[in-house]
């Protein structure tokens, strides 16, 4: 079957928007340059009913340095908070599910409950649902979460990519910090994490193809 074209509509205020909003994210090499029409497909921040807040996280692995960035925010895509780190392990997966238990951790102490933990590393949302079976190395950390998520009531979710943007960005930070930073408002972030932010709190898409 052909695919069909997908035809989207912007005002011309969403329109420029989005291409400043862009642009900036392509410089920083975020956001893919090309999109080809016919097969895009058009990811918006939408509600996660009946979860109010989403945690995001993602972690980054270079020359053998690995980082983890995740976010707590709301239904409407307000940051309430959030952290980067290093993190001391050999491998991607390890990074991810490392990553994926500190926040955990973080949220059990700050009180948070009943919430959606996304990541787009499709293995560890296997792991967290237990779809797959961890290596040896990784089985006392999934372990944990599995504990963490059925006390706070946490609902995982794997996205792609271009939705998870954000803790992308903030674990590409943790790569070049030595010590956690936490945060609860942009004001002291980036102006490209700034920028991720305003397009999902607008309602602005990001592409996939």
């Amino acid at each position: 079957m052909q695919n069909k074209p997908v035809l989207t509509v912007f005002t011309p205020a969403s329109r420029k928007y989005l291409t400043d909003a862009n642009d900036d994210l392509i410089q920083e090499g975020i956001l893919p340059v090309s999109i080809h029409r016919s097969r895009t497909k058009i990811l918006i921040w939408k509600k996660t009913y009946p979860y109010k807040l989403r945690l995001s996280v993602d972690a980054a692995f270079r020359e053998g340095r690995g980082a983890g960035g995740a976010v707590l925010r709301d239904d409407g895509g307000k940051i309430i908070a959030g952290f980067f780190m290093p993190l001391r392990v050999k491998t991607v997966l390890q990074a991810e599910v490392q990553v994926a238990l500190r926040a955990l951790e973080w949220c059990a102490r700050s009180g948070f409950l009943d919430f959606q933990l996304e990541s787009d590393s499709e293995m560890t949302m296997k792991l967290l649902q237990k779809k797959s079976r961890p290596p040896i190395y990784l089985q006392r950390t999934v372990d944990e979460a599995h504990r963490l998520c059925r006390t706070l009531h946490v609902r995982t979710q794997h996205i792609f990519r271009e939705m998870n943007l954000l803790s992308h960005a903030l674990a590409q930070l943790g790569l070049n910090s030595d010590i956690s930073n936490c945060f609860n408002t942009s004001t002291s972030l980036p102006n490209n994490i700034c920028t991720i932010i305003d397009l999902d709190i607008n309602g602005i898409p990001s592409f996939r193809k």
